[in-house]
């Protein structure tokens, strides 16, 4: 096999984030979470989540699409809260259908790793890493122009 570190911070939320994890949701999205990292090589550093959002800290082979194992986790995790829920209006919204991904260093996963695990407690207190919890881009100030003029032109013609 060859050589990997490819260090994912991924956020979701309840669809229009809805309070609808419970601790038995919370549960189920774990066995999911496990279940999926197992079948896919993938290797879940932690998991931390609040009643509206989860996070995950996680490390997935190049051979996989990040996109493709957010889908896949959302998916089974949603249809096993659905079944465990059945014949019970208990209200489940579902997943939004965006979700945040971001990269990170191997110098960086203890932190990360931390801040994931102690969710509720930064929720709680509001010491949230504000560039963790998004789900959308932030719009810059930078125009593709203001980057470009600072690339010195190359001769590409050759």
């Amino acid at each position: 096999m060859s050589y990997w570190r490819c260090h994912y911070h991924l956020i979701w939320t309840t669809k229009n984030r809805m309070s609808a994890i419970t601790p038995d949701r919370e549960h189920i999205v774990g066995r999911c979470i496990k279940s999926l990292s197992l079948e896919h090589g993938i290797r879940v550093h932690a998991v931390g989540m609040v009643e509206d959002h989860v996070h995950v800290a996680l490390s997935i082979p190049p051979r996989h699409a990040v996109a493709d194992i957010v889908q896949s986790i959302k998916g089974l995790s949603s249809r096993e809260i659905r079944k465990h829920a059945a014949g019970t209006d208990d209200g489940w919204p579902g997943w939004q259908s965006e979700y945040g991904v971001l990269t990170f260093g191997e110098q960086s996963l203890d932190r990360i790793v931390s801040y994931v695990r102690n969710q509720r407690a930064h929720h709680a207190d509001g010491s949230e890493w504000k560039y963790l919890e998004q789900l959308r881009e932030i719009p810059t100030s930078n125009t593709s122009t203001e980057i470009d003029a600072n690339v010195p032109e190359r001769d590409i013609s050759n």
